[in-house]
């Protein structure tokens, strides 16, 4: 019945900043995306930021700095 059910949403958000983790459009969305994939696999309801420049080996970490991933 409408009105007696809570809506809900979760969101998941990868993030990338200029210039640490790209110059380009192209290139910070490709860094968000590896970061939100990461993120992904790991649950809903979370943020990852990208630790490196494209290119690299990057290290992806969740909002807390505490999660380490691959």
């Amino acid at each position: 019945m409408i009105g007696k059910d809570k809506p809900s949403a979760t969101v998941s958000i990868g993030l990338a900043t200029a210039p640490l983790h790209g110059t380009t459009l192209k290139s910070l969305q490709e860094t968000a995306d590896i970061a939100l994939l990461q993120q992904a696999k790991k649950g809903k309801n979370r943020v990852a930021t990208a630790d490196q420049p494209p290119g690299h080996h990057t290290p992806i970490t969740s909002a807390d700095g505490h999660d380490v991933l691959a």
